[in-house]
């Protein structure tokens, strides 16, 4: 992810940050990520969670909506 803005050029300036961060995702996420393909709805991938995970994936929808509006925020998808 590029780190781009003014007070991310301050910081990297000043305090040695990087100019691009790398991200890592654990294991329910990373599943989660490779599910998006742009043709599958949230609840079409809360299924596959569900299947992959059962019980330790609850309370499902909630988590995935918050999983996927930052995902959204950071720019990563795009509602359509």
């Amino acid at each position: 992810m590029e780190n781009k803005g003014f007070t991310n050029r301050v910081a990297q300036k000043f305090f040695k940050k990087p100019a691009v961060s790398k991200i890592t995702l654990e294991g329910m996420g990373s599943f989660i990520w490779t599910c998006i393909d742009g043709s599958r709805s949230v609840f079409d991938i809360g299924l596959l969670v569900h299947d992959k995970y059962g019980d330790e994936a609850e309370p499902l929808y909630e988590r995935l909506s918050v999983y996927m509006k930052h995902l959204e925020q950071v720019g990563f998808v795009k509602r359509v």
